[in-house]
């Protein structure tokens, strides 16, 4: 038998884990060797295991599955990264690509495409199903280079949402109120043209958007990835 395809399924979802796990044992060659709620457990479980593939969720307690592939990124750059999400949105395509994920599949119950993308990422090392990432990719990197300016309030809670407060959290730190925390995240996100504070998080990180930095600092990485038909 060939050497087999060791697997992380990191997803807070214990079900989802459980189902998705009763899948990949069908297959002989695919070996599941960590789980993990989140990215903090996967990242211990590394110290004494080294999977392959990666399959990541975005939205998770603690650590997400941002933080998370940005640390694998950093440490672990031979690790593959499959994101299955429920968001389907151009900019957590774009920015994941630039921040080292390997593929993305819609969270929607359909487990053998999960196996496909698997088996693809492993022979070709990327795996986008659906998505026509190929313009994605062109028109996200030669996009905006305009700046958004945003207020010395706007810049708070951008910092604050970045590190992971939640409305209630912003409003005891700054001294205002959970509907105002909520009218200015509204603004904020009208004004980048995002659905929802994820993509507000992803913007925030790729445009190096903090309380004592305007987007003064932005950068633009040019990608250069392989897309698999």
């Amino acid at each position: 038998m060939s050497k087999k395809i060791k697997l992380a399924i990191v997803d807070d979802d214990s079900i989802f884990r459980e189902v998705l796990i009763k899948f990949l044992k069908r297959h002989e060659d695919l070996e599941v060797i960590i789980q993990a709620c989140n990215g903090k457990e996967l990242i211990k479980a590394l110290a004494t295991e080294k999977p392959y593939i990666i399959v990541l969720d975005i939205q998770m307690p603690i650590m997400d599955g941002i933080t998370t592939t940005e640390y694998l990124s950093k440490h672990h750059p031979d690790i593959k990264i499959l994101i299955v999400t429920s968001h389907n949105e151009e900019s957590f395509y774009f920015e994941l690509i630039k921040k080292g994920a390997n593929g993305f599949l819609i969270k929607n119950g359909d487990f053998d495409k999960i196996i496909s993308g698997i088996y693809t990422i492993n022979e070709h090392d990327y795996y986008f199903a659906g998505q026509d990432l190929k313009r994605i990719v062109v028109a996200k990197n030669d996009d905006i280079s305009g700046e958004i300016k945003f207020t010395n309030r706007q810049l708070e809670i951008i910092e604050l949402l970045c590190n992971e407060c939640t409305a209630n959290d912003i409003s005891e730190k700054l001294f205002i109120s959970v509907r105002t925390v909520e009218w200015h995240t509204r603004k904020i996100l009208k004004k980048t043209n995002l659905n929802n504070t994820i993509s507000l998080k992803l913007y925030a990180k790729q445009k190096n958007i903090n309380a004592n930095n305007n987007g003064k600092n932005q950068h633009r990485t040019p990608l250069n990835i392989a897309v698999s038909k």
